[in-house]
């Protein structure tokens, strides 16, 4: 007579939409994962930009940048809770990236390598684009303004820019840029050379 044997305890299944992005995870090598986790470190809990001005400290993550793009004042004023939705939006943005270098893992398609060079591009744009913000003028005229409304805001943006030159010179790098554009350098080196690699012949 079969006995039949008793149930095991019930294996923990990994839901079918998720389980390729988890094999993909899994087939990342360690040099990879140590590149992700200084991006992580960098973008997310390291400091990205900092402003000491004598015992005064303030310091901006990488992931509040958007708020410092839109205005470059916060920068020295801090940011108010209205910049919050812009913030989450840029964070969703930047846990969006750190997936792309899971594409190669996802799809045989020799191209998907490029998608390791996505952080460093990101990290590229933002740091253009807050030059090009803090570079330039403070406040913008209308098309249909007179001419001393023009003459006026060129004015005030002379008297911000002079008033900010000092206090610029108290923004430093901090050591999250420096961790997070090793780990996208590397991952765009990574990725470029295994897109240069030869296909297999079968």
């Amino acid at each position: 007579m079969q006995h039949k044997s008793s149930p095991g305890p019930a294996a923990t299944e990994v839901p079918p939409a998720a389980s390729p992005w988890m094999r993909a995870a899994s087939r990342l090598d360690e040099l990879t994962w140590l590149a992700l986790a200084c991006i992580v470190a960098g973008w997310f809990f390291l400091d990205t930009l900092v402003v000491t001005v004598g015992p005064w400290r303030r310091a901006v993550h990488f992931y509040e940048l958007a708020a410092i793009i839109a205005n470059p004042m916060r920068l020295f004023v801090g940011i108010d809770r209205a910049q919050l939705p812009g913030i989450i939006a840029f964070t969703l943005l930047c846990l969006g990236v750190l997936c792309t270098p899971l594409a190669p893992c996802l799809s045989r398609i020799r191209e998907t390598w490029l998608a390791c060079v996505t952080p460093l591009a990101l990290m590229l744009i933002c740091g253009a684009w807050l030059y090009a913000r803090t570079s330039g003028d403070f406040l913008n005229t209308a098309a249909d303004t007179g001419t001393l409304n023009s003459d006026v805001v060129r004015f005030a943006n002379d008297l911000l820019h002079r008033a900010t030159q000092p206090a610029a010179r108290r923004v430093s790098i901090g050591a999250g840029s420096y961790v997070a554009i090793s780990g996208c350098l590397f991952l765009a080196y990574y990725g470029i050379c295994r897109y240069r690699e030869r296909p297999q012949a079968h």
